[in-house]
């Protein structure tokens, strides 16, 4: 199965040489929100495509996680093979 276009941008990105980073904002109104970006260059990722780009497994989660690799904030590309 094909990956969507912005799920495969984001894995190239990644590629590249950025990481994909999470975090989690909190709102004024007490609300909280998970959000991703892609560093050093601070651009914004959706959270559908991230997540997408994630569970593909082309990114691989760093050892910055509090409870294991399904709490990391920060992604690298698994492998150098192009995404589908």
């Amino acid at each position: 199965m094909a990956l969507p276009k912005r799920v495969r941008r984001a894995i190239e990105a990644v590629q590249s040489g950025l990481l994909l980073c999470r975090a989690y904002r909190v709102k004024e109104d007490g609300s909280g929100e998970t959000t991703f970006a892609f560093e050093p260059s601070g651009r914004r990722c959706g959270r559908v495509t991230a997540e997408a780009a994630i569970a593909s497994g082309y990114l691989t989660p760093q050892a910055d996680g509090l409870l294991g690799a399904e709490t990391a904030q920060t992604f690298r590309a698994a492998s150098v093979q192009e995404p589908e």
